[in-house]
C-alpha cells in the first residue's frame, strides 16, 4: 500500500500552487537513469509551455538512452536540457537557453522542481552561483521563500519544494537513493538487471559470470568478504555496499527505463 507523502512534501506542493502564477518558467530535473519514474505529470500539466526538463546526471546513464528521452520529450512538445550538474557540464547551455527566454527589460522568474537528490540543489547553486543577490519578496508573492537575483535571472529559492508525489516503495526510485525504501529488496531488484554477462558490475564485484537469481547479493558478500559471525553472508551490508557502488556510478553507466 501506497504510504502518505511527508509533511515537507505535501508543503511543497502549497508552494508551487502559490508561486505558478508570477512563475515564467519551471525547471523540471528528473534523473537520467530513470526519466518515467522522476517525471510529474501534474507539474508538467501546470506549467504546459512554461516548462523545461532537465536531464540530470546523464554521466551515470547510457548515452544512447539519454539522447532517446531527450527526444521522447522533444517529441512532447518540451524544451530539454542534459547536464551533469555535480561538474558542471552543460549548466552555461542551461543559463544561456533560460536567459533565450528573458523578453525586454523584465528579468525571467525560474523555479527548480524536482524530487529530493535528482540533483535540484545543485542545479540551483550552479545557476546561482557568486554573482546572485538577494531582493525582495515581489507584489502577490507570499511571503517565506525568497528570489534570488542573476543577470537576466530571478530564481526561486525554495530548497524545500518538492514536485513528484512518489510511490516510496518504488524499487527504481529507491535504487537510485531518491526515496527510503528496504535496502535489500531494492539491491536485489537492480542486481537482476545489471548482473548480466560483461557487465561492469560484475568486474567490480569480482564476479567471473551472473550468480543464479536469488543468489545475487550472497555471491558478492561472499566475494567481496562481507560476511557475519559463523561464515554467513551478510545480506544486509551486501545491499548497501551495491547500492552505494551503483549510486556513486562505480558500477557502469545504466539507464534503468527505457524511453
Amino acid at each position: 500500500m501506497q504510504r502518505g507523502l511527508p509533511g515537507h512534501m505535501q508543503k511543497g506542493r502549497l508552494a508551487i500552487a502559490k508561486y505558478a502564477k508570477v512563475l515564467d518558467c519551471c525547471l523540471l530535473v528528473l534523473d537520467s537513469r530513470a526519466p518515467c519514474s522522476t517525471w510529474d505529470p501534474k507539474v508538467a500539466k501546470r506549467f504546459s509551455r512554461k516548462l523545461l526538463v532537465v536531464l540530470n546526471r546523464a554521466d551515470l546513464a547510457e548515452p544512447e538512452k539519454t539522447r532517446r528521452w531527450e527526444e521522447h520529450f522533444k517529441e512532447k512538445g518540451y524544451a530539454v536540457e542534459v547536464v551533469d550538474a555535480k561538474s558542471g557540464t552543460d549548466i552555461m547551455r542551461l543559463r544561456q537557453a533560460l536567459e533565450s527566454r528573458v523578453k525586454g527589460t523584465k528579468p525571467l522568474r525560474v523555479a527548480v522542481l524536482g524530487l529530493p537528490n535528482t540533483g535540484k540543489s545543485t542545479i540551483l547553486n550552479r545557476l546561482i552561483g557568486r554573482r546572485a543577490s538577494r531582493v525582495e519578496n515581489r507584489p502577490g508573492v507570499t511571503r517565506g521563500p525568497q528570489w534570488v537575483r542573476v543577470g537576466k535571472l530571478e530564481i526561486l529559492d525554495t530548497p524545500g519544494i518538492v514536485s513528484k508525489k512518489a510511490d516510496l516503495e518504488n524499487p527504481i526510485l529507491a535504487a537510485l537513493g531518491l526515496v527510503a525504501a528496504d535496502s535489500q529488496m531494492a539491491a536485489e531488484w537492480l542486481l537482476e538487471r545489471i548482473l548480466i554477462p560483461n557487465s561492469p558490475a560484475l568486474t567490480y564485484f569480482g564476479l567471473q559470470e551472473p550468480p543464479k537469481q536469488g543468489e545475487e547479493l550472497s555471491e558478492i558478500a561472499k566475494s567481496q568478504g562481507w560476511l557475519r559471525q559463523g561464515g554467513q553472508p551478510d545480506l544486509a551490508r551486501a545491499a548497501q555496499g551495491v547500492l552505494a557502488a551503483f549510486q556513486n556510478g562505480k558500477l557502469g553507466r545504466w539507464t534503468l527505463e527505457e524511453a
